[in-house]
């Protein structure tokens, strides 16, 4: 797994969280977009975590590239943004997460597990393109 994210305070705080399990491996981190793109297409990473709101490159440019470049790994966005447009546009271009940075910790490890494993994940009380709401009862996992 590849982490991207323009705060190394949070990109320590995602390594420390998942390096915790197991399961999964870390392979790399980048600073922004760009350096984010160079080094999936370098490491071939099963997933990339990408912050949507980065310099160079945001997440949403940084999947458009890694799907035009034939990149085929898989996308989480974490972001703190809740907005309709930029979950949509996440989507349209091939992100298969998209996990809000106030989630819980145990709510990012799941969304980069069921990413690996092909599914979708949204974060619990995400809006989803069309107005939906995920509430709280309902498994954020679909497939």
């Amino acid at each position: 797994m590849l982490i991207a994210d323009d705060h190394p305070a949070v990109r320590g705080g995602l390594k420390s969280i998942l390096s915790k399990a197991a399961d999964i491996e870390l392979v790399g981190e980048a600073a922004d977009g760009q350096e984010a793109v160079r080094l999936a297409q370098q490491l071939q990473p099963d997933v990339v975590v990408l912050d949507i709101t980065m310099p160079r490159l945001n997440g949403i440019q940084a999947i458009a590239q890694l799907r035009r470049a034939g990149v085929a790994t898989e996308v989480v966005i974490l972001s703190v943004h809740n907005e309709e447009a930029l979950v949509q546009q996440a989507l349209q271009h091939g992100a298969m997460g998209y996990v809000l940075k106030n989630s819980s910790t145990t709510e990012l490890v799941e969304a980069v597990r069921a990413v690996q494993r092909g599914q979708t994940f949204f974060s619990s009380n995400l809006h989803l393109p069309g107005g939906t709401l995920i509430s709280p009862d309902k498994r954020p996992i679909f497939s």
